[in-house]
């Protein structure tokens, strides 16, 4: 039907275009076979590709669904007429951006020119575009783009921020990769390590957010050929050591360096939504945490004129949500939020005073 989309959100497009009626993100998930959190991903990508088209936009209403009108169904049948169907997945200008970090972060050779415009296929003037738009960016995570004849591109900066940035992008690029798009990853090696931390996560009996431990096999490539030594400040050792989770990620992956180990238990602490911080880490900055709850309520209260009645329950939340929020982004453990595009759209207001206030 649309070319340059997915196999799957090709049929997702394809199964709200035969609808006459409201369909729920549990009904998508369900005829796919997929988790809510891979068709909150989709529905971003189509939204993608209807934007780039000049098309609306995919709405959902809350507690109904996605519906497409007539109209609208009619001018994307237009464009899919005038697509022709044999030719190539085309990837967005942001999707390549992705690539092409994900790509340079994960590669042991040089990356020259010539590889990103193979993995991108695209000429080598969209990616000196993309790599102009990509320094831009790195800009805002303290890295930098680098590049030597006999090096190639390099993302340089903290190591843990890099880190953080793969696992970030990589999450976003698992719909390509899951159809096979990406064939510079190695789906086979990805495939090895996601088994090792299936078995982990059966041993811990836990469950992690929808797609973190896939991510997190295809980052430990980096950690087992990184050179960077990670230091944890604040860290209470004993308390890592003796948790299940770093006793299984050292039965699970024992040639680790001690510090690498550490890393992967504070990803797998971390990537649990109920993690207690200061089991983890001497909290000197809780003080500090709460002055900015209390500021942040404050402000909100006056430029939504409004007052809260239950400030205290409020602010001892947000205290918890921040202490947590600044430990993940401090050790680059991402958790995502495929409900982002959905909480901007529906509570633009709300977002917006949000967004003003922080």
């Amino acid at each position: 039907m649309v070319s340059n989309l997915s196999d799957r959100c090709r049929r997702i497009l394809e199964l709200l275009m035969y609808s006459y009626d409201y369909v729920s993100l549990k009904e998508i998930a369900e005829k796919m076979s997929v988790s809510r959190r891979s068709v909150y991903y989709d529905i971003c990508s189509i939204n993608d590709w209807l934007d780039a088209n000049n098309l609306a936009s995919l709405k959902r209403i809350r507690g109904r669904g996605i519906l497409i009108s007539e109209d609208e169904k009619n001018a994307i049948n237009e464009l899919s007429s005038a697509v022709n169907s044999n030719r190539d997945y085309v990837f967005l200008p942001s999707e390549r951006v992705k690539i092409i970090v994900c790509f340079i972060i994960r590669s042991s050779k040089p990356i020259y020119i010539e590889q990103l415009t193979d993995a991108c296929q695209v000429s080598r003037n969209t990616i000196f575009n993309d790599i102009r738009i990509l320094v831009r960016q790195l800009n805002e995570y303290n890295l930098t783009l680098t590049y030597a004849p006999k090096t190639g591109y390099k993302i340089e900066g903290d190591a843990i921020h890099v880190r953080a940035l793969f696992f970030l992008f990589f999450d976003s690029l698992r719909p390509l990769i899951e159809n096979g798009m990406l064939e510079f990853f190695d789906r086979k090696e990805i495939d090895e390590w996601y088994n090792r931390l299936l078995k982990l996560r059966d041993e811990l009996r836990v469950d992690y957010v929808d797609g973190n431990l896939f991510s997190l096999a295809a980052l430990l490539p980096i950690i087992v050929n990184s050179n960077d030594r990670l230091d944890f400040v604040g860290l209470k050792e004993e308390i890592i050591f003796a948790s299940r989770e770093f006793n299984l990620v050292q039965k699970y992956f024992p040639k680790l360096r001690r510090d690498e180990q550490i890393y992967l238990s504070l990803h797998l602490l971390g990537s649990r939504l109920s993690i207690s911080t200061d089991k983890i880490f001497v909290n000197k900055s809780d003080q500090s945490i709460y002055g900015i709850v209390k500021t942040l309520v404050t402000e909100f209260e006056k430029i939504a004129c409004v007052h809260f009645d239950n400030r205290d329950e409020l602010e001892r939340a947000l205290f918890i949500h921040i202490r947590s929020s600044l430990y993940r982004f401090q050790y680059g453990i991402q958790l995502g939020n495929p409900m982002h595009e959905d909480i901007v759209r529906e509570y633009g207001n709300l977002f917006g005073i949000t967004k003003s206030v922080a």
